[in-house]
């Protein structure tokens, strides 16, 4: 499989599925297309390495900020993840957004030596549509659980 998939299901009857491309993925279509047979117009003076560049970290940045976005929600949602990832993480409103982020970060990269720009923003959605169908069953336990194929 080129990419991911994952599939969420949370409290209140809240589905979806979500698959992208991941950072391995970019890398193998990157060097696919310095070919000179497969694209003749790729340069080697760095305009277009640069440009490569540049949409990575617009990547790297969206990610996080999709973060802070999910960590700043004053709600109590448990989030599980299994499959290829295994981490536990649990949203506490009590506490602050850069200390949310902060230990999200380290549950994720519990499992894993690093969460790819893709895979964080992918999952970040999916917390965050959730957080945003969830908000009529506040009263409830809030239970988000992804299954993450990589």
């Amino acid at each position: 499989m080129i990419g991911f998939e994952m599939s969420a299901v949370g409290t209140g009857g809240y589905r979806t599925s979500r698959s992208g491309w991941t950072e391995g993925s970019m890398v193998g279509l990157s060097a696919f297309m310095m070919v000179p047979k497969v694209n003749p117009t790729f340069s080697s003076g760095g305009g277009k390495w640069g440009t490569m560049r540049a949409i990575e970290r617009g990547f790297g940045q969206l990610g996080r900020a999709k973060m802070e976005a999910i960590c700043a929600q004053p709600m109590n949602v448990t989030l599980i993840l299994k499959g290829d990832m295994d981490a536990k993480f649990y949203f506490d409103s009590k506490k602050g957004a850069e200390q949310l982020a902060s230990e999200f970060m380290n549950a994720l990269q519990k499992d894993q030596d690093k969460v790819g720009d893709h895979v964080l923003i992918a999952i970040c959605d999916i917390v965050q549509k959730y957080e945003t169908t969830a908000i009529m069953n506040r009263g409830s336990k809030l239970i988000l659980t992804i299954d993450v194929d990589l």
